[in-house]
């Protein structure tokens, strides 16, 4: 998976499924530029797209043309660069006090089946939501950030 860039200078996500074949482009809708950066074993894809105002949003992407966006809280600019077999995705996020890192899990059981035209990457469900890092939830363990 990765990105390539077309002859207008625009970028374009791809990836490699499980049997070999590429598929490309994929871009949610509003996208000048989307990059990829992981894959798992279910074929759930992350990574990132900007849309024509410059802000940067998390993108998961669920063959055949099923796009999710992740903005996390208060963010300016977020990219989700990892996601294991299980549906923990790495990620990070930029707000008013520098750069940060993230945890976050898929919730339920992202659709099969092609969404359609109508889906629109801004007004699609959220299935993506941030870890919580409270020391409670981590047994009074605190993650590393």
């Amino acid at each position: 998976m990765g990105y390539y860039i077309d002859s207008s200078g625009i970028l374009h996500g791809y990836y490699r499924d499980a049997n070999g074949a590429l598929h490309f482009p994929i871009d949610p809708s509003g996208s000048v530029a989307t990059i990829l950066f992981g894959l798992n074993d279910r074929n759930w894809v992350v990574g990132r797209y900007a849309d024509s105002s410059g802000v940067t949003h998390g993108l998961f992407f669920v063959p055949p043309n099923s796009f999710f966006t992740f903005d996390y809280p208060g963010s300016t600019f977020t990219s989700l660069n990892g996601i294991n077999a299980k549906g923990v995705i790495s990620g990070r996020y930029v707000d008013a006090s520098g750069t940060h890192g993230f945890l976050a899990r898929v919730r339920g059981t992202p659709p099969t089946t092609p969404a359609g035209t109508q889906m629109k990457a801004n007004v699609s469900r959220p299935l993506v939501t941030p870890l919580d890092l409270s020391p409670s939830a981590w047994g009074g363990a605190v993650p590393a950030r």
